[in-house]
């Protein structure tokens, strides 16, 4: 199962290429695919239902699972046929750090703005 983690023919781009303001979906690409990722309500209750934990209350951490789990639901809402083996085929030694930082800036920007900065605090990953 952890040899996919260590395949060296990825390639992911680290930035995030666009957003739409009114329903916030990131794109950036995988091994030349686009994808759309969406951090809104229903992912995150996915998130919590199968992690067991809600990531904007503990924070997303470092964990490898955790990513992957975060990547994938954030996936469904455009992706809907995606799966979890799928998205943890594109994590490697050398993708994971670029993925990680795609999966942080989206769920960061899904998160409104308190008016103390409280819920973007609580997104922090080292909050973990």
């Amino acid at each position: 199962m952890f040899h996919r983690f260590f395949r060296r023919n990825k390639s992911v781009r680290a930035e995030v290429d666009s957003i739409n303001p009114i329903a916030p979906d990131y794109e950036f690409t995988v091994e030349g695919k686009r994808y759309k990722l969406r951090f809104d309500f229903t992912a995150i209750a996915v998130f919590e239902s199968s992690m067991g934990f809600n990531p904007i209350v503990r924070g997303i951490g470092t964990e490898p699972m955790t990513l992957i789990v975060l990547l994938y639901v954030g996936l469904l809402a455009n992706h809907p046929d995606i799966t979890l083996d799928q998205v943890q085929s594109w994590f490697t030694s050398i993708t994971a750090a670029p993925l990680y930082s795609i999966v942080l800036k989206a769920f960061r920007g899904s998160i409104p703005e308190a008016e103390d900065g409280a819920a973007k605090a609580s997104a922090d990953p080292m909050t973990a």
